[in-house]
């Protein structure tokens, strides 16, 4: 991609990082999250992306993504269900610019709210409790702090390195859920 004085990044990464996500999804879907099985198996999964991406962002970024925090929502949501966490190694890269990982991170939270409605049906699933992740208010924040960001101006050469990080960041969630899947089996 190169850049362009007609395309914002928030349009850029939109239109770049389509398979990524799709392919991300798609791995997610391997969850069956009306079951509390599926729900562990999904916790996990972003349990072990946040993990390993906080190896290399300990702290919070310069627009407050904080990754101890979402891995401490996570471990409540797992023992509000009596699941233990699993933490499996996970060796891939690990993207860097903060904006980019910014953007799928606190991206999912629109996604997440799908999917909270979408679990009030399940009979396997306490009521409440165990949904802290999904309804973060942490992510909100931090998707309103990037998007100044995301909307301001045009394509720069500098923002070829969030698109890239954005597709690693997406790539590497989809790892996790597949090796989640592969640890425990698909709804274990």
């Amino acid at each position: 991609m190169t850049t362009d004085k007609t395309v914002s990044l928030r349009d850029a990464l939109r239109s770049e990082l389509d398979g990524h996500h799709a392919n991300t999804e798609a791995a997610f879907e391997l969850f069956d999250l009306t079951t509390r099985a599926g729900y562990t198996g999904f916790l996990r999964s972003h349990l072990l992306s946040l993990s390993t991406m906080k190896s290399v962002h300990a702290e919070p970024n310069i627009y407050g993504l904080d990754f101890q925090h979402l891995e401490n929502e996570i471990l409540k949501d797992l023992e509000a269900i009596n699941a233990p966490p699993l933490y499996a190694p996970l060796k891939t890269h690990i993207p860097t610019d903060p904006l980019g990982v910014s953007y799928v991170v606190s991206g999912s939270h629109f996604g997440s709210q799908f999917l909270r409605k979408k679990m009030r049906s399940s009979r396997d699933l306490p009521e409440e409790g165990c949904y802290r992740y999904l309804e973060s208010s942490h992510l909100k924040n931090v998707w309103k702090n990037i998007l100044p960001s995301l909307t301001a101006g045009y394509l720069r050469q500098e923002n070829l390195a969030s698109i890239k990080a954005a597709a690693e960041t997406f790539l590497l969630f989809g790892l996790a859920a597949e090796q989640i899947v592969g640890t425990t089996g698909k709804n274990d």
